[in-house]
């Protein structure tokens, strides 16, 4: 009976164990951390629109994401999650604009 309860506990935790894993694979990226990811090296660099600054609505660059708008591509919820998508977008639309690089005029 001791090795059914002992082998019980161990399979309890090892469901507990991967509960959290799975939890902490669902949470929500830091928006600041998926802008760099996914948006950064076009919207900073004179590919797409500055992004930080323009105050667009979040719904705006949320139908930007997902439908894809002009040359920029679709972003699924498999790669940018619902959540995430609604702290970028939040996020955007606050930003300030970018400080001037040095030797440039505004």
């Amino acid at each position: 009976m001791r090795s059914y309860h002992a082998g019980l506990a161990v399979a309890l935790a090892i469901i507990g164990a991967g509960a959290l894993l799975a939890q902490a694979a669902d949470a929500p990226r830091d928006p600041n951390r998926v802008y760099e990811i996914t948006c950064h090296y076009c919207h900073d660099n004179g590919i797409g629109m500055v992004l930080k600054g323009a105050h667009l609505p979040p719904e705006r660059i949320e139908l930007a994401v997902r439908h894809g708008h002009a040359s920029m591509p679709a972003f699924p919820p498999s790669y940018i999650t619902d959540a995430e998508l609604d702290a970028l977008a939040r996020m955007l639309s606050e930003a300030a604009p970018p400080a001037a690089a040095p030797g440039t005029k505004p």
